[in-house]
């Protein structure tokens, strides 16, 4: 599991991150059949919820998702992808909704991780409209991959203020 170094966060945190993203796969191994599994942080990692999901999607539920996702801002959210995709549209949307996301990874069961990190520039109203212009443009059947190819043109063309890491 590579150690995830993101701008603003503390060499000591970028360490917790990394155990908590073996945990999480080990947890999803272990209590969750290998489905998406999600971790939610506040701030400073002081409080953590936890939310299991099922093959290729996740509802925040819990009491304590709830709490954190409308109450704490600058909120850390890790999940899993179990068939070690990169980020889905689901996974775009809720970053946009959420505001109080600061930062969101995806941790394959091969290893590899893949962070959105709200910069300080980061527009909301750019990325919707980038996003539905590039969903009028690839999305004619609604198949995975026209969904892929939207994320992967988003995510890399983007000029919203949100920066794409994959490791």
């Amino acid at each position: 599991m590579p150690l995830v170094e993101i701008p603003g966060l503390s060499k000591e945190q970028s360490k917790y991150i990394q155990s908590q993203h073996k945990e999480l796969l080990q947890f999803a191994r272990d209590e969750n059949d290998n489905k998406e599994v999600a971790f939610i942080f506040n701030r400073d990692f002081s409080s953590k919820a936890v939310e299991k999901g099922v093959s290729d999607s996740l509802t925040f539920s819990s009491k304590e998702s709830y709490n954190l996702l409308n109450n704490q801002s600058n909120l850390f959210v890790m999940h899993n992808h179990p068939g070690n995709s990169s980020f889905s549209d689901r996974d775009i949307r809720f970053f946009v909704e959420k505001e109080n996301v600061s930062y969101i990874t995806v941790v394959k069961n091969n290893g590899g991780v893949e962070i959105l990190t709200k910069a300080d520039n980061y527009d909301r109203l750019i990325l919707q409209i980038e996003f539905e212009r590039l969903r009028k443009k690839f999305i004619r059947q609604g198949t995975d991959q026209e969904y892929d190819k939207l994320v992967y043109t988003l995510l890399t063309k983007t000029k919203s203020g949100i920066v794409w890491r994959k490791l």
